[in-house]
């Protein structure tokens, strides 16, 4: 089995020293990193990215302010559910590469070639969102997945001690945020995660 996708999401909130660290993880060999930074103005954005070495631009991936990217060098634009429903990424779509975000396995099979792969969530209780994931995840519906045109992230509530849960199920990666940015190391903790031979 070839190594899972592994792509990991900023804090929401901010996280000491947190681009010293996403440095620190992109040099680790990390495929993705998700800039989703919601309380963000456009000047924060910007300040962000620039603290990240250039060399990392291809991997980084924006949530926000899409119109930076070109500028910066960035290839990738996630849009959310919503986003997608309104067709915010139309004038995107021909130029950059496209994640999206999905909540259930019939959502997911329906996506077309627009995107290049898809968060599907919550695959287990969340770290981060207190009470997500916990009535209900999709863990269960990952075996029913009939899209083998876009790529499935699993997310939500993957740590080390549940990731090898994941090994025979039919996805392309994995999505981690709470798992990596508990406690006061995210390399030590991505490293741990990495230790499964899974990533």
């Amino acid at each position: 089995m070839s190594p899972l996708k592994s792509i990991i999401i900023s804090p929401e909130k901010d996280y000491p020293d947190e681009t010293h660290w996403v440095n620190c993880l992109l040099n680790e060999g990390l495929n993705y990193f998700h800039i989703r930074k919601p309380q963000f103005t456009e000047k924060m954005m910007l300040d962000y990215i620039e603290a990240i070495d250039k060399t990392h631009r291809s991997r980084l991936v924006l949530h926000s302010f899409h119109h930076l990217a070109e500028g910066l060098g960035i290839q990738q634009l996630h849009f959310s559910e919503s986003d997608r429903k309104n067709k915010a990424y139309e004038r995107y779509k021909n130029h950059f590469l496209l994640s999206t975000s999905v909540h259930s396995i019939n959502a997911f099979n329906q996506l077309n070639d627009t995107w290049q792969y898809a968060f599907l969530s919550p695959v287990f209780a969340s770290i981060s969102k207190q009470g997500y994931g916990v009535q209900h995840t999709v863990f269960e519906e990952l075996k029913q997945r009939t899209n083998t045109t876009v790529e499935l992230i699993a997310l939500g509530g993957i740590s080390t001690e549940n990731l090898c849960n994941l090994a025979s199920e039919p996805i392309d990666g994995v999505a981690l945020l709470g798992s990596v940015w508990q406690g006061d190391n995210p390399l030590k903790n991505y490293r741990l995660c990495k230790q499964t031979d899974l990533l």
